[in-house]
């Protein structure tokens, strides 16, 4: 009993620290708090501007690397078309506009474009040869054909002579049995 007498003030002094605590805590927490949350809103917007600048940067950084896929897939769009529309394409790849991105953007587009047109110059080149070496073929064929077309006319007519001889030998003939009968 005597240490509860004795406890008693300390406690109720412990107890009055506790409710005055309480109090200013309270009343600090009513001040804090809308700063607190003004801080965790600019926090917030932070974060979310910092996302969407990600977000800006990744979309930009697909946006370049899906430019120069397309770059890397124009010679293999050469093949198996003829010369006119590789020369075409070429000159347009030649005219492609780099300047809206940064340098280390631009010089990697820039290389990648400088190799597909040096693979569209040779498949061009291919091409082109390939359309001389069908042309002079076909000149070959006509020229064959003009040939033989003359051949054969000459054959038609040598047969066509030689009918008419044979014909002439045989109204000859007749008129020769005709005369002895």
């Amino acid at each position: 009993k005597e240490r509860e007498r004795l406890k008693k003030p300390h406690l109720e002094r412990g107890r009055a620290i506790d409710g005055e605590a309480k109090t200013l805590t309270a009343a600090i927490e009513a001040l804090e708090d809308p700063i607190d949350a003004q801080i965790k809103a600019v926090e917030a917007l932070r974060a979310a501007e910092k996302e969407a600048a990600a977000k800006a940067e990744r979309e930009r950084i697909a946006a370049i690397a899906k430019r120069i896929d397309t770059f890397r897939s124009w010679p293999l769009a050469c093949i198996g078309k003829d010369s006119a529309i590789i020369g075409t394409a070429i000159e347009m790849a030649r005219t492609v506009d780099l300047s809206d991105m940064d340098e280390a953007d631009r010089q990697l587009a820039g290389e990648t474009l400088a190799a597909s047109i040096e693979q569209m110059i040779d498949a061009h080149d291919r091409a082109l040869a390939q359309e001389q070496e069908a042309a002079r073929l076909a000149a070959e064929r006509a020229e064959l054909e003009a040939l033989r077309a003359k051949q054969e006319a000459e054959l038609a007519e040598q047969r066509r002579i030689a009918d008419e001889a044979a014909r002439a030998e045989r109204e000859r003939d007749n008129l020769a049995r005709a005369e002895a009968d």
